[in-house]
């Protein structure tokens, strides 16, 4: 009916028509196979006389799954891209991969004799695991891409889709993708760029990505909520950390003996229900408590509370009590569950600006690779301003819908040979072994003879 002749082309799958100023407009799918094992997208612009048709993608529909279905995105600028807030095309660098495999098979026996003499919580034995667990990550990974066929650069590119897991729909969105069980972490890993351990993301997207991360996150939220509500004088903490955060984080790292990463993680702990006492332990600090921090972190944790009260009545986030009533249904009690609240309230708003943030990275014409959390993994398309000048925007975008956000690019760019501190770690440990030197020449000779 387009007039469009295909003659001995691959049968057509579907096709979308559109008719702009009367010029007709269709998007074919067509099978490259006679099973339909996979498809090509082509652009069409008919006329009454013929059809101009550019190939603009193929997509793989059997060899890798669902959650790993393959994309080959063309290179032409003119090719229609879709914004979808629940799906990213993330992409790979296979041949970094397949060294990163490489190089962590040949120290797999070594380590794995240095864990079995480990001590049970020692931080050696800690440092093991993560390792073991990276090599887990990039298996599953290479196992379940082993089929796809690279682009001219080695990189693959395929789709993964994202879902809530919390009862209201309106918390952060996780990636779907294959399990990666591993001692190293609380929670199973997927198999995927927001899932996977930061360490393997450097050699895997580092020659084109950016990390995009929110500064501050959670308690630009909680003072962007309060402003929003006209609620700014029940959280003046909050404000004055915010706006002090450098000497605030100089002074706990001091007082206490600890890095600035892990002086970070105080205002964290506390924000998502945990106390002061509760950071000390994880900090290492052993019982000795500085009265100035116990107070802050005590008022901190009061303001976060009379701010819940006035947020949980608020029409606008009505949604909170279906939340309340699963995490009752989960033995929780009443006292329990509304304490959880306000972090849920925080993820909820911090999907939002998120939201946010990717739309305005699609506009300058980056594509989003990954999602993680309070940040994005983004590659910038042929013309795309520069990063610097697109975190603005987005900045700016947040900003005119009541959202205050400052964006930070975080080391990833130019890390695809940098090695990764979990290997380095466990490199340390095994070269430090007794038997290190024995188990080295034994494996040496065997990669020499085969």
């Amino acid at each position: 009916s387009t007039g469009v002749t295909l003659g001995d082309a691959p049968r057509l799958l579907h096709l979308i028509r559109s008719e702009p100023f009367g010029v007709q407009s269709a998007l074919a799918v067509l099978a490259v196979d006679k099973y339909e094992a996979a498809a090509a997208l082509y652009h069409c612009v008919c006329d009454d006389v013929a059809c101009v048709c550019t190939k603009v993608a193929t997509v793989n529909l059997a060899r890798a799954g669902r959650r790993h279905r393959a994309l080959y995105l063309a290179e032409a600028d003119s090719a229609p891209r879709r914004f979808d807030e629940y799906r990213c095309a993330e992409k790979i660098d296979m041949v970094r991969l397949r060294k990163v495999l490489q190089q962590l098979e040949e120290t797999r026996a070594r380590r794995r004799q240095a864990l079995a003499g480990a001590c049970e919580g020692s931080e050696s034995r800690k440092q093991l695991e993560r390792c073991a667990e990276v090599e887990k990550t990039a298996q599953q990974l290479a196992y379940h891409l082993a089929e796809v066929v690279p682009d001219e650069t080695g990189c693959v590119v395929y789709e993964v889709e994202y879902e809530h897991r919390d009862a209201s729909f309106r918390g952060r969105l996780f990636a779907k993708g294959e399990t990666v069980e591993s001692a190293a972490s609380k929670y199973p890993r997927t198999a995927t760029l927001q899932g996977m351990p930061s360490d393997l993301r450097g050699p895997l997207v580092g020659a084109f990505a950016h990390d995009i991360d929110c500064e501050n996150s959670e308690c630009r939220l909680v003072c962007s909520l309060a402003t929003q509500l006209g609620m700014t004088d029940v959280v003046p903490s909050f404000f004055e950390y915010r706006d002090r955060r450098a000497r605030y984080l100089a002074e706990i790292a001091k007082d206490h003996g600890v890095d600035t990463s892990m002086a970070k993680r105080l205002f964290n702990i506390v924000v998502s229900g945990g106390q002061y006492q509760t950071w000390l332990r994880k900090a290492e600090c052993g019982r000795i408590e500085v009265d100035v921090w116990k107070k802050f972190s005590f008022r901190v944790a009061a303001e976060l509370r009379a701010l819940r009260d006035q947020v949980l009545g608020h029409p606008r986030f009505a949604w909170a009590a279906t939340e309340k009533a699963r995490l009752i249904s989960q033995g929780k009690s009443e006292a329990e569950a509304q304490q959880l609240l306000i972090p849920r309230v925080l993820q909820a708003c911090e999907n939002t600006v998120l939201g946010i943030i990717q739309r305005s990275f699609f506009d300058s014409d980056y594509e989003v690779r990954a999602k993680v959390f309070d940040g994005l993994v983004v590659e910038p398309r042929r013309g795309a301003p520069g990063v610097a000048a697109a975190m603005r925007a987005a900045e700016t975008a947040c900003r005119r819908l009541g959202w205050d956000v400052v964006l930070a690019e975080k080391p990833l760019r130019g890390m695809q040979n940098v090695t990764m501190k979990a290997v380095s770690d466990a490199n340390a440990i095994i070269s430090d072994s007794p038997s290190s030197q024995y188990i080295g020449t034994a494996y040496s000779t065997r990669v020499y003879i085969f």
